[in-house]
Parts: C-alpha cells; structure tokens; sequence
C-alpha cells in the first residue's frame, strides 16, 4: 500500500505495474488496411486540397453523426476556431467551468471573452439554469460541453438560447457517437464539434471536425478551412494571429 506521496511511481517509488496505465490509449488497428491506405496517398501524391480520403472522412463522420456537412480540421480546437469565426461571434460566450483548457482557449484566441458558468453537481455538466443567469448584453453566443462522453443537457440549454436569440453550438470532443434522448449529439445546437486526438474514442493520430446541418455555415466554416478566418470583428482582429 502506497502511504506518502513518495511511495508513488512518478516521485521514485516502486511500480505497481509492468506497465504505465494511462488515462486514454490508442484504438488498435488494421495496420495493413492503414498502411494500404497511406500508401495510396502517397503514389497519387494528393495530400490535401481536398484529397478523395479526406472527403471521404467528411462524409462518413457526417454520415455518422446524422447531419449533412462535415468539415475537416487539424484539431478540435481550431475547429472551435472556425465555428467562431463562422459565427461571426463578438463579445463574450457562456461556458462551463468544468471543461479542458482548449475550449476556453480557442474563443480566447480569436478575440472573444469566456463567460464561465458552473456545472450541476452530479452531471458535472453545464447548468442551463446557471447559463440563462449569465447571459447579458455582450453575450453572442453559448458553447456546450459533452464531458467524458456524457451528453449535456442540450435540450434546455437550446430553450436558453432561443429564448435570448443567441446560437449554440458544442465542444463534443469526448462525445462521438454520443446520443440523446435517441438522437445523435449534432442533432442539437447550430454546430458540434469532434476530435479525433489519440486520446478520444475514435482516434486518428490526431484531427477534428465540424458538423452541421445548416448548409451555410458549414460553406463558411469550408471558407475558413481554405482562404481565410471568417469576416465578424473578432475574426479580424484575430486573423493577424491566427495563422
């Protein structure tokens, strides 16, 4: 039985396992269906710029998530980037308290100001309660969390924006394949984004995706991909920055 913080592995003290135990690994593979596909890539040397592979994982996490468009992304995070960007976003946006650093950090680094809101004690999710409390006159916009594959309470939370005319959208980077109520998590909000980090359940080395059903934004997300960060204030005083 390990007493004091000295008995523990990481300050000298001996292993309990052969092995380390971490919080996330890998998903094992196919490595000869991977490597059949790199190869492919590679001898028809098309990396990117909208490369067959590339669609073809835009319509499957589209497909998967029950909505129309997806579009792909480096990571979750400049994904949250790009719906901000998108939105032409402004001011200040509600978040949970309880979240990764990342969601915080992308709405700050494209000029916007976190609002963080409490989480209900049991859920550890977003409080809609709290979140209709916080919203004032800078508020433009409310970003949801699905935390460790627990889906928020999106319903209540889309009352919320309604009732204020504002748009949600939500970080599901642990929530893919997630549903609620029956329905697949990009059923609610404007946009939802997912990550493909070693560390998700659907892991791609790393990568991330935006999906939507609205046909709009999801062309200005794709514009935001290709040529540029969108038009809104805090999109250009971020642009600078931002590449």
């Amino acid at each position: 039985m390990k007493l004091t913080t000295g008995d523990l592995a990481i300050f000298g003290g001996v292993h309990a396992f052969l092995r380390p135990l971490y919080v996330g690994s890998p998903n094992a593979v196919d490595r000869d269906r991977l490597f059949d596909r790199l190869n492919w890539a590679l001898d028809n040397q098309w990396l990117s710029n909208s490369g067959p592979l590339a669609v073809e994982f835009e319509a499957r996490t589209a497909e998967l998530a029950g909505v129309r468009n997806s579009v792909a992304t480096c990571n979750a995070t400049v994904a949250l980037q790009m719906l901000c960007h998108a939105l032409e976003l402004t001011g200040e946006v509600i978040m949970p308290s309880l979240t990764f650093a990342a969601t915080a950090h992308a709405a700050r680094w494209v000029g916007l100001d976190p609002v963080f809101v409490d989480v209900d004690p049991l859920s550890g999710q977003l409080d809609p309660a709290l979140v209709a409390e916080a919203v004032g006159p800078l508020t433009s916009a409310i970003l949801g969390v699905h935390l460790w594959g627990r889906t928020c309470r999106a319903p209540e939370l889309e009352k919320v924006a309604s009732d204020h005319g504002l748009p949600l959208f939500f970080d599901a980077a642990h929530a893919i394949g997630c549903t609620l109520g029956g329905q697949p998590v990009a059923s609610f909000g404007v946009g939802v984004v997912f990550s493909f980090h070693p560390t998700k359940v659907v892991a791609g080395f790393e990568g991330g995706a935006i999906v939507t059903d609205d046909d709009a934004l999801a062309g200005r997300c794709a514009v935001c991909a290709t040529s540029g960060w969108g038009r809104g204030p805090a999109a250009r005083r971020a642009a600078p920055t931002a590449r």
